[in-house]
């Protein structure tokens, strides 16, 4: 597959269609039950007002079975003081279990976390791999350099595989500091490079200039990577979160010269990113402030999720998966408060029904950025997958 070919795919619109599933509390229900509900209600609201983060995951009322629905509290609004009014919409519990009848389940809570041993050294050098504008927000048609940190053992001698990192952050935020630094730590001591680069998010550009950085990353280590140790044959992705989206869309928009993805608990479809937590998550999330609906749509466009179809099919990784894409590799915690699980399982899904490689973990009790994601057992489970691909 040639550069020539970057986003000319037309999209696979049998594979668009959505379940747009909308919870609604049953009509007639016995007034124990409605005391029972909302004991229970008010209970996991305790543990679950905040949002999600590196702390394990919190509980979720009751535990429906996969398919099935139950109310869900009240979610949780977090406005973001980044200029734009953004809100991240919350959870307040799972109130519908997807299918899990095509997940492997790892029991990974509580298993001891990913170490590398002091003795590796590791040599960082920060290179702008893209030179780009402003395509949104207050800053729009302004330059936008966009920096990587290419990571590395100092004692290789040979040139590496690369694991290109795509951090997460909400569509808000892109770090490439150390915030994934033991992960980052881990990857090399098993003989991988790592590229953890900044994208396009909410107030610089939309979901299509972020997919773009991605293929300018993979286009820089073609075309530079053999100066900083890096093979350019050898290129897995990895995202976590809003990454493991950006990832994943770039992956199946234009999966040349993408050896393998791994995707930590990312989104799929925008639009029912928040549909596993009942119906009042799903009407404020479809708002214009809300994350999702500002990197769609941009910050001034005032639309929501629902308010232009058309983008929404673009944005979402599945339309353009036609049996052509890169093996993925997909990781989700069932307690996962600000990604819904189902998203990873859609994506999963399609997949499997184009006959493409595609396997995925779900974590019973994980939460968001759960620390099990971080244990030995984890990583090593994607290492394996990704050594399958890159060595």
């Amino acid at each position: 597959m040639t550069q020539a070919r970057k986003f000319q795919r037309k999209p696979n619109i049998e594979n668009c269609s959505r379940r747009r599933t909308s919870i609604v509390p049953a009509l007639f229900v016995r007034a124990a039950a409605l005391a029972c509900a909302f004991l229970l209600s008010a209970a996991v609201m305790t543990g679950c007002a905040g949002r999600q983060g590196d702390a394990p995951g919190n509980g979720s009322p009751g535990n429906p079975s996969p398919g099935s629905e139950a109310e869900a509290p009240e979610p949780v609004l977090e406005r973001h003081d980044n200029g734009y009014g953004t809100i991240f919409v919350v959870g307040g519990g799972i109130a519908e279990r997807a299918d899990t009848s095509s997940s492997i389940t790892g029991n990974w809570k509580g298993k001891p976390a990913a170490k590398t041993p002091d003795s590796l050294k590791v040599t960082e050098k920060k290179v702008v791999y893209r030179e780009t504008v402003n395509t949104d927000g207050k800053d729009k048609g302004k330059p936008l350099p966009l920096h990587m940190i290419v990571k590395r053992n100092a004692a290789a001698k040979e040139l590496s595989p690369v694991a290109l990192f795509v951090p997460g952050g909400g569509f808000i935020s892109c770090r490439i500091d150390h915030k994934y630094e033991s992960t980052h730590r881990y990857l090399i001591s098993r003989g991988y490079a790592v590229g953890v680069f900044e994208y396009h998010i909410i107030g610089q550009g939309t979901f299509r200039d972020a997919a773009e950085d991605v293929r300018g990353a993979v286009q820089w280590v073609k075309e530079h990577g053999p100066e900083y140790g890096l093979d350019p044959e050898r290129i897995a992705l990895v995202g976590n979160s809003g990454g493991g989206y950006v990832a994943a869309l770039a992956a199946c928009k234009d999966p040349s010269d993408i050896r393998c993805v791994v995707n930590f608990y990312g989104l799929s479809d925008l639009v029912d990113n928040k549909k596993d937590y009942g119906e009042k998550a799903v009407r404020e999330h479809h708002k214009p402030t809300s994350s999702d609906s500002q990197f769609m749509n941009g910050v001034y466009s005032g639309k929501g999720l629902m308010d232009d179809p058309e983008a929404a099919k673009e944005a979402d990784p599945v339309t353009w998966v036609d049996g052509d894409e890169p093996p993925f590799l997909h990781f989700h915690g069932d307690e996962d408060l600000l990604v819904s699980p189902s998203q990873t399982l859609h994506l999963h899904e399609a997949l499997l029904k184009e006959g493409e490689e595609s396997t995925r973990y779900i974590v019973p009790g994980a939460g968001h950025a759960d620390k099990a994601f971080r244990t030995k057992a984890a990583l090593d489970t994607a290492i394996e997958f990704m050594d399958r691909f890159c060595r």
